[in-house]
């Protein structure tokens, strides 16, 4: 494992490696930089049950919820993930306090999609997300209704629910999405194109959003049962 990637382990969970290191969201977790990879110590092939790989420390699960590693990305207007997780903090929706977003339950499998700060801008424009549709400066916090309703919505249907989808070129397809119609139906999204270069998605109208995966870009990022895209589009949905 010289390269860098990212593998999916028996138990549905995700870890990445990087140049002779492996490391989990639990990991990435800890407040140690030291702590936050664990060295490779050696491998082995076995002809029926593949490669073996042996850490000098254990891989961990993460304690934290969701929200808390988009937060990490989220804080500071600089940073990748802030336009969403500022409408996302806001919503009631969301739980500042644990990091929970209410659909996302224990145990289950998410792919959580996050448009660039820049998409988000154009989403207003598009009078998908609360703002000024002339200028795209986004309204985090609406207290109408109408824009509570289009947060939650616009970030449900960011989620896709019950899978995790990362680029190593294993899923293609239709997936279901947090959101749900007043019938309780699932709305969409396809992965159209899936390989260790490449990830793309489209909604339902058609659209295609490209998950960006440059050395710099906040993608597979690893989470509690999940992972964390960055995306350089928004998705759309339509009842």
């Amino acid at each position: 494992l010289s390269g860098t990637g990212v593998l999916e382990s028996y138990a549905g969970e995700y870890i990445k490696y990087d140049k002779g290191k492996i490391f989990s969201a639990g990991t990435q977790d800890s407040t140690l930089v030291a702590k936050q990879t664990i060295p490779i110590d050696s491998t082995s092939t076995a002809p029926v049950n593949g490669a073996a790989i042996y850490g000098k420390e254990a891989l961990t699960y993460t304690s934290l919820n969701i929200g808390k590693h988009i937060e990490k990305y989220g804080t500071l207007a600089t940073d990748p993930y802030y336009n969403f997780f500022q409408y996302l903090k806001s919503n009631l929706i969301y739980s500042q306090a644990t990091g929970a977003i209410t659909g996302v339950t224990d145990g289950v499998n998410y792919t959580i999609l996050v448009p660039t700060n820049a998409a988000i801008v154009n989403a207003v424009k598009a009078g998908l997300l609360p703002g000024n549709i002339n200028t795209g400066v986004p309204t985090f916090a609406p207290t109408d209704g109408l824009g509570i309703t289009q947060v939650s919505k616009f970030i449900q249907y960011h989620i896709i629910n019950k899978s995790t989808v990362v680029s190593d070129g294993q899923k293609t397809g239709q997936f279901e999405t947090l959101l749900k119609n007043d019938g309780g139906d699932a709305a969409k999204i396809n992965v159209v194109l899936n390989s260790t270069t490449a990830l793309t998605l489209r909604d339902v109208t058609g659209a295609t959003v490209n998950v960006l995966l440059g050395t710099n870009d906040r993608s597979n990022v690893l989470s509690n049962r999940a992972v964390i895209h960055q995306i350089n589009g928004y998705l759309k949905y339509q009842f």
